[in-house]
């Protein structure tokens, strides 16, 4: 599950472990004032819901280890990373807590990616000999680069666009696209029999937002002449790039997004004017 505004949740949580150690009060939450989305599903299903500030969701690792430390404090539990089950740990062993990093910058990510590529480029949808062009909203880079392995592996005439949204560098998302295909050519090429070769200049185009983050109203204003419904943090900026390459008259442009909502959960709670009838 994908959690909205920076929170953590214990699913174990008392119920299941009556002598877990409770979670300390976070010093600044970040709680919204109307749950809705996947805060509202956490409260119904989870048995505590912990918010976190943004300085503690800054470094996922160590907030998900602190974490997994206090629901193994008390038990006998041991904690594995996602890569510690796939590649090394004890499956016999009955009591594990696995950390997984969402959003990860995981070889072990891409081969969902893959799986999605393959199954998109099916006649019926964008097919294999599409000349297309591929733009996607980045955050981390994770999945696009995995779009950009599954074109090199699958053999498509695809072009992948990716727009910057995380605040880093060209060199920053460059160097985490080399460094995720090695990864996944020293983790899968024996399974997968395939080996991703690039040069300096990568698989995959990074690219500025065309303007800063707009409001609401450009986003309405989209869904109202198009239906297409997107979001001013991630998929507005997206969204610019298919207009742009449409008045090149490139073939085909698709804008993909895979974040599930489109960031709309979210918008309500931090644009609330937006979103609440005027007096």
């Amino acid at each position: 599950m994908s959690l909205s505004l920076k929170k953590r949740v214990d699913f174990l949580g008392k119920k299941n472990n009556p002598s877990s150690s409770p979670l300390p009060p976070p010093t600044h939450t970040e709680k919204p004032a109307i749950p809705i989305g996947y805060n509202l599903v956490s409260l119904m299903y989870a048995t505590n819901v912990v918010y976190v500030s943004k300085s503690v969701y800054a470094d996922r690792t160590k907030m998900l280890r602190d974490h997994a430390d206090l629901v193994t404090a008390s038990s006998s539990s041991s904690i594995f990373t996602l890569d510690d089950v796939i590649y090394g740990c004890d499956h016999e062993m009955k009591n594990k807590v696995v950390m997984i990093n969402e959003g990860a910058v995981s070889a072990t990510a891409l081969l969902g990616v893959i799986h999605l590529v393959r199954s998109l480029s099916q006649p019926h949808l964008l097919g294999r000999n599409e000349t297309i062009k591929i733009v996607l909203d980045a955050g981390i880079g994770t999945t696009t680069t995995g779009v950009g392995l599954a074109v090199k592996i699958l053999g498509l005439a695809w072009k992948i666009v990716a727009v910057m949204l995380g605040g880093e560098s060209l060199k920053a998302y460059k160097n985490r696209e080399m460094d995720l295909i090695s990864d996944f050519n020293r983790s899968y090429v024996m399974s997968h029999d395939v080996v991703c070769k690039f040069d300096s200049s990568g698989i995959v185009e990074w690219v500025e937002r065309i303007h800063p983050r707009r409001k609401m109203e450009e986003c309405k204003k989209i869904s109202q002449q198009t239906g297409i419904p997107v979001d001013p943090i991630y998929t507005l900026a997206a969204w610019e790039y298919p207009v742009r390459f449409s008045q090149e008259h490139f073939p085909k442009v698709v804008m993909l997004h895979t974040g599930g909502t489109l960031g709309m959960f979210g918008l309500a709670q931090r644009y609330m004017n937006s979103f609440h009838p005027k007096p």
